[in-house]
């Protein structure tokens, strides 16, 4: 048997209670409608709607008003926190939805977010205050994923690692890096004025064949034999990975980054630019995702942040 749909007249509707809780608090049904912009009998009718709802008296003629019985007290203490809260819930809403929107999240590899972003984050955070950076370190063949999926708001990654034919990112042009040699700081090809990949290929590699994830750079390096000329100790892929093993003696390595940057003590970087190119970073979005308030305000000051250091670097050059 089908369940009688309840009729719109029993149920207690928001205005009914508004209208009780504000002559309640007035004393009066006149003066309630004149505080809500309605008319008295309008007040009247919905005071009396709450009657029949409750079956129970709330209101008795009081002088030239009314007053609350003994039941319309325990309604008006329920009903006027209520209200309260339904009145705060647009101003609540919208301040939840501020905040909700000036949570960026950004997906990067180790290097991308221990160099680039890291020294872009503070200038920024101070630009905007408000805003709720969250940086998630990751390999590099995962952040197309996490942008994908949702995880992350923003990915940072290599041009050349993104899948171009996935369907639900958008991929915008970031900056350039070079691949820097990673050397002791009195190796023998530190010191020298140019270099040729031939001669790097003199000396034992900590890199693994596939570390080097820009296709045409590893052909470069391939091609001049660099893997292949010493027995492999240790084939790493990672930035921080390749300069501890250069600074513990195993060799020499290569890394993505800007010249004429810090440093590690006792190590030397050269950029190999003029040999096999530029790589290229990239910035994933999800297709058709509404991005977060400060998004495109973190990604035009991450490329102005890069190109200031290019710069800089290249006038001391």
């Amino acid at each position: 048997m089908a369940k009688k749909k309840r009729s719109n007249s029993n149920e207690v509707r928001l205005q009914q209670l508004r209208s009780f809780c504000e002559t309640a608090r007035l004393g009066s049904l006149t003066a309630a409608a004149h505080a809500l912009g309605l008319t008295q009998p309008t007040i009247g009718e919905q005071v009396h709607a709450l009657e029949r709802e409750f079956q129970a008296q709330l209101v008795e003629p009081h002088g030239r008003g009314c007053r609350l019985t003994e039941s319309g007290r325990i309604l008006a203490e329920l009903a006027t926190p209520l209200l309260a809260g339904i009145d705060s819930l647009k101003a609540s809403f919208r301040e939840a939805s501020d905040q909700q929107g000036s949570r960026l999240t950004i997906a990067s590899s180790p290097r991308t977010l221990a160099e680039d972003i890291l020294d872009c984050l503070p200038s920024f955070e101070r630009d905007f205050p408000t805003a709720q950076v969250s940086c998630l370190e990751m390999w590099t063949e995962s952040v197309v994923e996490s942008v994908r999926s949702g995880k992350a708001h923003l990915g940072l990654t290599l041009s050349a690692a993104i899948d171009r034919s996935c369907r639900l990112i958008e991929v915008e042009p970031g900056y350039e890096l070079d691949l820097l040699l990673v050397t002791p700081k009195k190796h023998p090809l530190a010191r020298r004025r140019t270099l040729r990949l031939e001669e790097i290929a003199e000396f034992p590699i900590v890199n693994g064949r596939d570390s080097v994830f820009d296709p045409a750079i590893s052909e470069a390096l391939i091609k001049a034999d660099v893997f292949k000329r010493h027995p492999s100790r240790v084939e790493a892929t990672y930035t921080a990975a390749v300069r501890r093993f250069v600074s513990r003696g195993f060799g020499v390595g290569f890394v993505f980054g800007l010249p004429g940057q810090p440093v590690e003590e006792g190590l030397s970087e050269r950029s190999l630019s003029r040999l096999v190119g530029r790589t290229r970073i990239d910035l994933v979005w999800r297709r058709g995702a509404i991005a977060p308030r400060y998004a495109r305000d973190f990604a035009d000051s991450l490329k102005q942040s890069m190109a200031e250091k290019r710069a800089s670097a290249e006038k001391e050059m």
